[in-house]
C-alpha cells in the first residue's frame, strides 16, 4: 500500500482528463492562429504562477501525457485558461473592434478580419465550457484518488472564482 504522502504528488493518468486537454489545445492553437487576431490574442499577460500551469498544459507534451500532470498543475493550468479568456473577453475584445484594419488593406482580408472579430466571441464561449469541462473531469478524478484527505481542488481557493471568470463580462475579477 502507497503511503498517503506519494498518493498526493501522484501523476494523474486518465484518458478523458487527456483528451479534454488535446480539445483544449487544439482550440486554442486554431485562435492563436488566426492572423487577423493572433497579436491581441498573445499580449494577454496573466501572473505567472498561472501563465505556467496555462503553458503546462498548451505544451501539447508527449512526456505530461506518458507520465501524467499533478493535480496543483492541472489546476494552476484551468485556472490560468480561465483567466486568459476572462481578460481576452473583457480587456481584449471590446478594443479590438476599434483596431480594425484601415482602408489600406485590400477588401477580402478587411472581410476575413472582421469576420475573425466576429467569431472570437464564440470561440471564447465555447473555450470557458471546454476549460469547464476539464475542471469537471479533475475534480471526478480528484474526489476518486483522495479517499482519506480532502481532494486538492477543495484546498485552492484561487478555484472559487473559476466560475465567474469562465463567465463574467465584467470587468475588474482580477488585476
Amino acid at each position: 500500500m502507497k503511503s498517503l504522502r506519494a498518493r498526493i504528488f501522484m501523476p494523474v493518468q486518465d484518458y478523458e482528463i487527456n483528451t479534454q486537454i488535446d480539445k483544449l489545445v487544439s482550440h486554442v492553437e486554431t485562435m492563436l492562429n488566426n492572423e487577423f487576431i493572433h497579436k491581441a490574442l498573445s499580449r494577454i499577460v496573466i501572473s505567472h504562477e498561472y501563465q505556467s500551469g496555462m503553458d503546462i498544459l498548451l505544451s501539447h507534451s508527449d512526456a505530461y501525457k506518458i507520465n501524467g500532470y499533478l493535480f496543483d498543475e492541472l489546476y494552476r493550468g484551468i485556472v490560468g485558461l480561465a483567466m486568459w479568456s476572462y481578460k481576452a473577453r473583457t480587456e481584449m475584445l471590446p478594443e479590438l473592434k476599434y483596431h480594425l484594419s484601415d482602408e489600406s488593406k485590400p477588401q477580402t482580408d478587411r472581410i476575413r478580419e472582421q469576420m475573425a472579430l466576429e467569431n472570437l466571441k464564440s470561440n471564447l464561449a465555447i473555450l470557458s465550457d471546454e476549460v469547464n469541462n476539464l475542471y469537471l473531469k479533475t475534480v471526478a478524478a480528484d474526489r476518486a484518488s483522495h479517499a482519506r484527505k480532502p481532494p486538492v481542488y477543495k484546498r485552492m481557493k484561487e478555484l472559487e472564482s473559476l466560475g465567474q471568470l469562465l463567465t463574467s463580462d465584467s470587468k475588474g475579477l482580477i488585476h
